[in-house]
């Protein structure tokens, strides 16, 4: 038996490695309101770039940040002009 064992191949190199655990998936959540959309995520999930914003609202479990200028989601020629027209603020 020994020296059948002798004869075998080693197992593949990758076989030897251990795996890494694949990261937590990170939940968002779109809300439409109307024209608005809101993209959000539960507090405890925000990255480095955006705990500042979790720390000014220490209580709240989700956070959402809207986004959407009206005039521009919602008029039919998206030309320059009306991109433009996205800098300036207008109702919300």
């Amino acid at each position: 038996m020994a020296l059948f064992a002798a004869c075998g191949f080693p197992p593949p190199a990758a076989a030897l490695e251990p795996i890494a655990a694949a990261p937590e998936p990170i939940v968002m959540y779109l809300a439409r309101r109307s024209w608005h959309i809101d993209v959000g995520f539960a507090a405890r999930d925000l990255g480095p770039s955006l705990a500042f914003t979790a720390r000014r609202f220490p209580r709240a479990k989700y956070l959402f940040f809207g986004f959407g200028d009206r005039h521009y989601l919602l008029s039919k020629g998206k030309g320059t002009s009306s991109l433009a027209g996205a800098l300036f603020r207008g109702p919300v």
